[in-house]
């Protein structure tokens, strides 16, 4: 009986540590072309829009700086989106469940940000086109 549970520990430890990848950071992804069209508030509603389009609760902590905060479950993401008329960065800012040890973190977090990137860019293109 003794090995049956280390055995089932050891496939649990197994099972968290491969849920675990590399942090995944955006760091000044450039906007489509167009964006010198668009103002600072245009930008901020987009990244605004689609965030909450995530259920990501978004707060302003400066012009071009937002905290965005995603908790479903029993786990929360906390990032930090700066942004000016070029580029934009996600950074992390906090976790709670999420196994972060300062260079890992769940696999869905890094889905999450991802899917966040991805939307800020198609947005942003968007928000350009009808600009035009």
């Amino acid at each position: 009986m003794r090995v049956f549970r280390f055995a089932v520990a050891a496939l649990f430890m197994c099972l968290l540590v491969s849920c675990r990848a590399p942090i995944y950071q955006v760091s000044d992804a450039e906007f489509p072309a167009g964006t010198e069209k668009l103002s600072m508030a245009d930008i901020k509603s987009v990244i605004v829009q689609v965030a909450a389009g995530r259920d990501w609760i978004v707060s302003e902590t400066a012009p071009g700086k937002l905290v965005l905060t995603y908790s479903p479950r029993d786990v929360e993401a906390k990032v930090e989106v700066d942004f000016d008329l070029k580029k934009f960065s996600i950074r992390y800012v906090d976790s709670v469940n999420l196994l972060y040890d300062g260079t890992e973190i769940h696999r869905n977090y890094n889905r999450w940000v991802n899917n966040l990137q991805h939307d800020i860019l198609s947005g942003v293109s968007v928000k350009v086109a009808s600009a035009s």
